[in-house]
């Protein structure tokens, strides 16, 4: 690669960030399209277009270029968490579960992975698996229990003792394991 095309690659890449932070979203996009002229195969500008697309709520368009993502870096977990939430979103929670996990198997400790696969346990009504996972969560990143006690997504366990348990310390069932 020439030093020209690598200093227009970063300008573009920093014209997208720009953007993003901006919220100029049709901006950052066609940043992102220069950049894929620029660099067919660049991870950032599918990673920085899925994104974006998340943003702009287009999850249809979201979609395809985190798979884009996962051709070249199949262990990019939070490329997983993304898909997830869009599989949530337009096909069902068991493929969002199944997508969300894998993002797990890479990496165990991913905070947002562990509450969001609560968040949808939650929404299929597996009460000891969203509590699980939420458990998981919290012991890495203590403000899910703050986001857990507005987050609708746990409306249909909110009751539950063993929920409360692990959000309010209320309740008569204490965590297992």
């Amino acid at each position: 690669m020439t030093e020209d095309k690598e200093i227009s690659i970063r300008k573009t890449l920093d014209s997208i960030e720009g953007y993003f932070l901006l919220k100029m979203f049709d901006e950052a996009l066609a940043e992102v399209k220069r950049l894929l002229k620029l660099d067919k195969g660049s991870l950032f500008g599918h990673y920085y277009e899925g994104v974006i697309y998340l943003e702009k709520k287009d999850y249809r368009s979201a979609q395809k270029p985190f798979l884009e993502v996962l051709k070249s870096k199949p262990d990019m977990a939070e490329a997983y968490v993304h898909l997830a939430f869009i599989y949530r979103r337009t096909e069902s929670l068991k493929k969002a579960i199944e997508t969300i996990k894998k993002a797990l198997l890479i990496n165990p400790d991913f905070a947002i992975a562990n509450y969001n696969i609560a968040c949808y346990y939650s929404q299929s009504r597996n009460v000891d698996a969203a509590v699980d996972y939420l458990r998981r969560a919290i012991g890495r990143e203590s403000s899910y229990i703050e986001l857990a006690k507005k987050d609708e997504d746990f409306n249909s366990i909110r009751k539950n003792d063993k929920f409360r348990w692990l959000i309010y310390k209320k309740g008569k069932a204490k965590p297992s394991g």
